[in-house]
């Protein structure tokens, strides 16, 4: 028998609980609970330990002593500071992470309203953190729920199987067996109405963290119930066990960020006694609002537009620059093919997914309702054969149709693209400045800063020359994907007019949009964005890590790192570097500050098939290297296979998806894959104990993690045959075909 602190007995995270301290940005989910087992035999502890590990079982933000018994006549009981887990619900792992889970969601909301609740508020919680467990048993792998679907409690069977909009009719048809789980019984008198309407209205807070942080968001958001991995390859839940260099697409969700989006649901629990989650979701919306012009230095009058997507943010200047429906205005797209997919389709007033943030289902490439038609002009940076264009003939073609577009629109915006996603800015800066110097208020440059590889002193000057901008939290700062941001200089000038069009209600909530424009946003839906809210909490959680990285510190991690990566990659013979373009921006920029260095590294991959020596992989074949990196394909490899080959295989690599850059021979156009640094990378060097001791251990540990992903990409070619016969692989990897769609 023992007795254990939880955050102690995980080696991995029992080192990096006892070396966090106040000047260490990074806390874990371990160092911010408190789980002690007492009397626990070895073997349930252990099980225990391994639940407790998976971040969306362990959580964080409570205290309490877990015991195992068989003399209790449920699966276990909770009070407000101990958990007795009966000796039955130890018969798999999945079911002890299924029964820990809800005992901890119990537990969650006792400690954060206990002393204020009264019997309404009692019956809500065992309802809502029944609602909790459903989803999360919803949310098992596949695999995993037909392996415990016989075993689950009566209660979850009926639960799981029930209309989602009568479930919590359902649950309270079983509050028999569901009081008794924090010490309660069913009594006549019970206000069970009121308290399912009080559940209803605290539904989206009882919600899991990592299904709150896939909602409210378009279909590049929904989970593959069979991978736990969206259409970017990410999971909504921490993957410490994957190698992740995929910030120019997305990235899964940190363990930090994790943590930051969970205690925030437990800040809206908090207020279920008084029924005041509106009002605190709106003061979390602010805070996000004030903590991004905070982190970024802006200047207290710019505005900060939230969306769920850069792409969605795309549409606000439509509106926000015709001041009326006889208006005109062009929209000019530089670089078409190296930014989001559905950038050329949003700067047109039109859908360009079929199913919109809030949920409807809609025709791509359709009109958005009430929004007038905006004719786009989209003018690629490289030629037919995929070079890229000179400095010189860019800006020639972009003031060539900024000035005819003068001529003919009322307004034109010209994006600037800075940082496409092979990392190319785009047209010249110079250019834009002369074009808005030339036309003034006529033309508005709009930055298209979606990878947000910029440092805030030129976020700053690019606001400060007027020009608006598109950002993101969900590329280079490596937040939840998706999550995104309009700024505007200056806003007092541009911010009257008519309401927004009767479309934005399928994309936006009022909530989005700052107080000035609280009176063109009528036609809004006054609903909670929970996803968003997660979303960018989670995105400024890395930023802060981030930054507090000195800025020369921040520099010299990612040109050491692009040195010896860059060197990796030359040395193997399977891959070849494409074009690394280093960001120009001004003649004058300091070249000391990081986004002056490159963060994403193309590279071809040689074909292995025998009648294609010499060539490399086209866009097709990459999709399934890139499928089978970010999976463990061991049990694909033949006999034959070593044992570090295997190894190997098995490794997750996730990395940037495919694209199709230029022409590298006169066999046709070059497509490659791509490794990106991100803020995670620089704050992970810095501070993350989890990958070493030191700042060079860590350094060492992302750099193999790097090489890693090349010898895997070389094992897949060497065993390609094998690999491609496998009937389960074929089906699985019919990848998206719109790949880096928009940001």
């Amino acid at each position: 028998m023992e007795t254990a602190a939880e955050t102690l007995t995980a080696s991995k995270d029992g080192c990096r609980a006892l070396a966090e301290s106040a000047a260490n940005p990074l806390h874990t989910l371990a160092a911010s609970r408190t789980v002690t087992f007492d009397t626990v035999a070895p073997a349930y502890a252990t099980l225990l330990r391994d639940a407790l590990a998976h971040a969306d079982v362990g959580l964080c933000g409570y205290a309490t002593a877990v015991s195992v018994s068989r003399d209790i006549d449920t699966d276990f009981h909770v009070t407000a500071n101990a958990i007795v887990l009966h000796e039955s619900t130890f018969s798999s792992p999945a079911m002890v992470r299924l029964h820990l889970r809800h005992a901890i969601e119990l537990t969650l909301w006792l400690q954060r309203c206990s002393a204020e609740l009264d019997d309404v508020g009692s019956v809500a919680v065992a309802l809502l953190s029944a609602l909790a467990t459903t989803k999360f048993y919803l949310q098992m792998s596949t695999a995993e729920r037909l392996h415990i679907a016989t075993r689950i409690p009566q209660w979850l069977r009926e639960s799981a199987s029930s209309r989602e909009a009568d479930r919590l009719h359902t649950l309270a048809s079983l509050l028999a067996v569901l009081l008794p789980l924090q010490g309660a019984r069913v009594r006549p008198e019970l206000p069970i109405e009121q308290a399912i309407r009080l559940a209803a209205h605290y539904w989206p807070v009882a919600l899991p963290t990592e299904f709150i942080l896939t909602q409210q968001g378009d279909e590049r958001l929904l989970i593959d119930p069979a991978t736990g991995l969206n259409k970017y390859g990410c999971s909504p839940r921490p993957r410490p066990d994957a190698i992740t260099f995929s910030s120019c697409t997305a990235s899964s969700v940190s363990e930090f960020a994790y943590r930051e989006a969970e205690l925030l649901r437990q800040r809206l629990m908090q207020t279920l006694p008084h029924g005041t989650l509106a009002a605190q979701y709106e003061r979390e919306m602010e805070t996000v609002r004030a903590a991004l012009k905070e982190l970024l230095g802006l200047d207290p009058r710019t505005a900060v537009i939230l969306s769920s997507s850069g792409t969605d943010a795309e549409l606000y200047p439509l509106v926000l620059l015709r001041p009326s429906d006889t208006h005109t205005l062009i929209n000019i797209v530089v670089a078409p093919d190296e930014v989001g997919g559905g950038t050329a389709l949003a700067a047109a007033g039109r859908h360009f997914g079929k199913r919109t943030p809030l949920g409807a289902a809609v025709r791509q490439g359709d009109p958005i309702a009430d929004l007038k038609a905006v004719e786009v002009i989209s003018i690629p940076i490289r030629d037919g054969d995929g070079a890229r264009l000179s400095e010189d003939e860019l800006k020639e073609r972009v003031s060539d149709a900024v000035r005819d577009a003068a001529q003919r629109a009322d307004t034109v915006i010209v994006h600037l693209v800075d940082n496409s996603k092979t990392g190319v800015v785009a047209p010249p800066v110079d250019c834009a400045i002369a074009l808005k110097t030339r036309f003034g208020d006529k033309v508005t440059v709009l930055v298209d800063a979606c990878q947000f590889r910029l440092e805030r002193t030129n976020l700053q000057r690019y606001l400060a020359h007027g020009f608006w901008v598109l950002i993101t939290g969900s590329k280079f700062f490596t937040g939840p994907p998706l999550g995104g941001a309009l700024l505007i200089p200056d806003f007092r000038s541009s911010g009257h007019g008519a309401p927004f069009p009767r479309g934005f209600a399928d994309y936006f909530t009022r909530s989005e949009v700052p107080r000035d424009l609280q009176g063109r946003a009528q036609n809004l839906s006054s609903a909670v964005n929970l996803g968003l809210l997660f979303r960018w909490t989670g995105a400024l959680t890395e930023m802060r890590a981030f930054y507090t990285v000195p800025s020369e510190r921040r520099t010299e991690i990612l040109q050491t790192f692009r040195s010896q990566l860059v060197d990796s990659i030359r040395a193997n013979a399977d891959v070849r570097l494409l074009d690394c373009p280093v960001p120009h921006r001004w003649d004058d920029a300091d070249t000391s500050l990081w986004d002056a260095l490159p963060t994403i590294f193309s590279f071809a991959v040689r074909d292995p098939r025998p009648d294609r020596s010499g060539t490399w992989m086209p866009l097709a074949e990459l999709k399934k290297i890139y499928y089978l990196l970010n999976r463990d394909c061991s049990s694909h490899l033949p006999e034959s296979a070593a044992d570090g080959e295997r190894q190997l295989a098995a490794q997750k690599c996730h990395i940037g998806q495919p694209v199709t850059i230029a022409r590298a021979s006169q066999t046709g156009m070059t497509s490659a894959l791509r490794i990106a640094c991100g803020a995670r990378l620089v704050y992970g060097i810095t501070h993350d104990n989890g990958l070493g001791k030191t700042p060079a251990e860590r350094f060492q540990r992302e750099l193999t993690d790097a090489q890693s992903v090349l010898k895997k990409v070389s094992l897949i070619l060497k065993y390609w045959d094998s690999l491609c016969r496998e009937e389960g692989f074929n089906e699985a990897a019919s990848v998206p075909t719109e790949l880096e769609a928009a940001g």
